[in-house]
């Protein structure tokens, strides 16, 4: 059967377009899932290894502060970079952290340091990520875009941490 030249034969996949609104929401759902299956263990492995209610804080504290004191010269840095640029830089930075909690009995890191680096990923990522999503997103479509990426990104955290502690056992 000859379909000519104007029909085309197609799977069902190819008809998700990989537009940039598509490619931040599989982004944040992979970084997501990714980070939900760590960061909700993070205050218990701290407290595991015998670092105090005190430093748990310390943590915390710093890595917001340091993510608060970054995101100025983050914002002013997307123009001259782009966002997906700063959200990649991000990306080394969060590889450094995990790996610091990763290696925190061998090197002894301490509890500010592996703040540092994860504040620095934090400001580095989503000051990009806001701009670039408000740049991606459908006018007359907004809420309900929002709105998708929320339940995505709520489904996926939730299960993460249930897969998590599966692996863990």
């Amino acid at each position: 059967m000859h379909l000519g030249d104007h029909h085309h034969v197609r799977h069902h996949l190819f008809r998700l377009r990989f537009t940039e609104l598509n490619e931040i929401y599989f982004f944040m759902a992979l970084r997501s899932f990714a980070l939900s299956l760590v960061v909700i263990f993070v205050p218990i492995y701290l407290y595991n290894l015998g670092y105090g209610f005190e430093n748990i804080l310390k943590y915390y504290i710093l890595m917001y502060l340091t993510e608060l004191i970054f995101e100025y010269g983050t914002a002013f840095s997307i123009k001259k970079w782009g966002p997906k640029h700063l959200m990649t830089l991000s990306l080394p930075f969060l590889i450094f952290h995990l790996w610091q909690l990763f290696s925190i009995e061998k090197f002894g890191w301490s509890p500010l340091a592996i703040g540092f680096s994860a504040g620095v990923s934090l400001a580095l990522f989503w000051q990009a990520y806001h701009y670039d999503f408000s740049r991606s997103k459908h006018k007359n479509n907004a809420t309900k875009e929002i709105g998708r990426l929320h339940i995505a990104l709520a489904i996926l955290g939730a299960m993460a941490p249930f897969i998590g502690g599966l692996i863990a056992t």
